[in-house]
């Protein structure tokens, strides 16, 4: 059978005259699927809607690929197999956040619901106890008015209390992606309208499976836990008249810091200091198990860093995290445990010098 390689001005696969020749060279069968999985595979750094992560597991995925050139049935499912977990590994994680966020919202519903039972049992009970003694009704109905004020007020900062929960990370206690949203949208309004400074910092624990295959995900969720509250610490140090900032968890073990005001021009050492912060405060990650100690967990972190810019043409807030994952991937290319900022004027990548002194105490 003669070689089915597309004449040059009629290729079925590309606008490349070349691209059928160098499937031929890597003697992939030019069929109707192998083709069009590899032309996908090749242009998936053009996909917008991809971290860099992910696309470079993407072309790892087409390399490994071209190298074994085994096109089997067996190895095309098992190649589809590996695109299709790491398109979905980001849902199927961010579906386990929201079953667990889900399942704290329910626990506490049904404590607050058996707390306010207990109290319309209590009125109930005192109402019956009042009328067997004979007392007057109109102070027994006084009596309820007050009782029933007292639960409204219950049910009031219970309500309050539900709608906090519901914005915070279950394991972490930090902000979730909800509240992240709301925070962005508001940060964004305020750049907008008064050219107030944003910045956000993405950051990610380094080989964090190698800290769960080590010590288990117990300790790993107690090390994701510590950098939680160092990152509040941080969050408290900026707070003032002309800056904010939220820390929240951004997905697994990436968090996300957004400040918004003075200090978001002051973004690059503000990320030094995180990271110093972790690099020399490792994790006491006692389990409470009898006859069980664990050694301090030394983990590190990678961080990147952008700004909100008015050249931007789409969405503001998604270019900002997309921006600031772009400086997060080349940290973790040039080394893990550094800081590099993403400049969107000039589409450069800076690495940040580091810094000398952790200000923010553990």
């Amino acid at each position: 059978m003669a070689d089915p390689v597309c004449p040059p001005d009629k290729c079925l696969w590309s606008q490349s005259t070349s691209f059928c020749t160098s499937l031929r060279n890597a003697n992939v069968p030019l069929d109707d699927k192998w083709p069009t999985l590899i032309l996908y595979l090749r242009g998936i750094g053009n996909n917008p809607l991809l971290s860099q992560v992910e696309k470079n597991a993407l072309q790892q995925v087409m390399l490994r690929l071209l190298h074994l050139r085994s096109y089997t049935n067996e190895t095309y499912l098992a190649t589809m197999r590996q695109v299709h977990s790491i398109l979905n590994s980001k849902c199927e994680q961010k579906l386990q956040e929201i079953a667990r966020e889900a399942e704290a919202l329910a626990k506490e519903v049904a404590t607050l619901l058996g707390r306010q039972k207990e109290h319309v049992k209590t009125v109930s009970e005192q109402v019956e106890h009042d009328i067997a003694l004979g007392l007057d009704p109109k102070k027994i109905l006084t009596g309820v008015r007050s009782s029933l004020k007292d639960l409204i007020a219950k049910i009031e900062q219970d309500t309050l209390a539900l709608t906090e929960l519901s914005h915070k990370d279950s394991l972490t206690g930090l902000a979730n992606r909800r509240a992240l949203e709301v925070f962005l949208e508001e940060s964004v309004a305020m750049w907008q309208n008064n050219t107030t400074p944003v910045a956000a910092i993405m950051l990610d624990v380094d080989n964090f499976k190698r800290c769960n295959d080590t010590y288990g995900h117990a300790v790993g969720d107690l090390v994701l836990q510590a950098i939680a509250k160092r990152l509040d610490k941080v969050v408290a140090m900026l707070e003032g008249s002309n800056t904010s900032a939220l820390a929240a968890r951004y997905g697994g073990e990436e968090f996300l810091l957004i400040i918004r005001g003075s200090q978001a021009e002051a973004a690059s050492f503000v990320a030094e200091q995180i990271r110093l912060l972790i690099e020399t405060n490792p994790v006491h990650a006692n389990l409470g198990l009898q006859g069980e100690t664990t050694p301090p967990v030394a983990v590190t972190i990678s961080l990147g860093i952008s700004h909100l810019w008015h050249g931007w043409k789409n969405s503001f807030e998604t270019n900002l995290l997309d921006a600031a994952d772009k400086a997060l991937y080349v940290a973790k290319q040039k080394g893990r445990n550094r800081t590099v900022a993403f400049i969107p004027e000039s589409s450069t990548f800076l690495p940040v010098e580091p810094a000398g002194i952790v200000v923010y105490e553990d």
